[in-house]
């Protein structure tokens, strides 16, 4: 459009561009035929694609999503490129399906794996640090279950859908808070601290951590209702 024809505030050219009004009911009518096909393309991929999103099926989605924007809102493009997009996103995520059910190694290279962030209250620093995780996004998920500090997890996982997974410790035990300070329900563990760096435990607060070499050392804290022991 030559600068010329443009007037500011013709709201016609704001609202529709070079469309005529008319063409609002096409947009209508292809948004109802690529949102019955995008529902009916989900359905066949399975419910998992509804739950926490794989790698592969999250590329998925993205491609569904690219797929039906243009389709719906530009007026010189069809629809059937856009179908045989869907068509493509399906056959794409059931291969992918059928090719991990029967072997191990394409499901790891399609899926990834389950990779573990604490065993027995220590952080895994090496895993987090290969995964991306800083320590407050560990902590964060720690807190959305009610876990105060690393005494209380026997073991943390990473999903391959970024969800985590946490198993309890058979018995209490004191550890690194995941709180503010102040937090309720907390005692100090007398005599026990935690590296700030892994949570690994010890009798007192100088030289390095056996663990991981670290340095900073805090009061590690125990459930206020237990009298927890330090552990062997």
């Amino acid at each position: 459009m030559e600068q010329k024809q443009i007037h500011v505030f013709e709201w016609k050219r704001v609202l529709m561009g070079n469309l005529p009004w008319t063409f609002l009911a096409e947009v209508a009518f292809r948004g109802v035929l690529i949102y019955v096909l995008l529902l009916f393309a989900i359905r066949v991929m399975g419910k998992r694609v509804a739950g926490q999103l794989s790698l592969s099926e999250l590329a998925i989605m993205v491609t569904l999503g690219a797929a039906i924007g243009v389709p719906m809102e530009v007026a010189d493009n069809g629809l059937l490129p856009g179908i045989v997009l869907l068509l493509v996103a399906i056959v794409y995520q059931r291969g992918i399906g059928w090719l991990s059910f029967g072997n191990r190694k394409a499901e790891l290279l399609t899926q990834g794996d389950v990779v573990m962030l604490v065993a027995d209250g220590v952080l895994d620093l090496g895993t987090m640090k290969r995964v991306g995780l800083s320590h407050e996004r560990v902590f964060a998920a720690l807190r959305q279950v009610g876990v105060a500090h690393l005494g209380s997890v026997g073991r943390l996982y990473l999903e391959s859908s970024g969800s985590f997974s946490i198993f309890r410790s058979k018995g209490p035990q004191p550890g690194l808070p995941t709180v503010p300070p102040g937090h309720p329900g907390l005692a100090p563990a007398d005599g026990v601290f935690a590296c700030e760096r892994c949570g690994t435990l010890a009798e007192k607060q100088s030289g390095a951590c056996s663990h991981c070499h670290a340095h900073g050392w805090r009061e590690a804290v125990k459930d206020a209702e237990t009298d927890v022991p330090l552990r062997a």
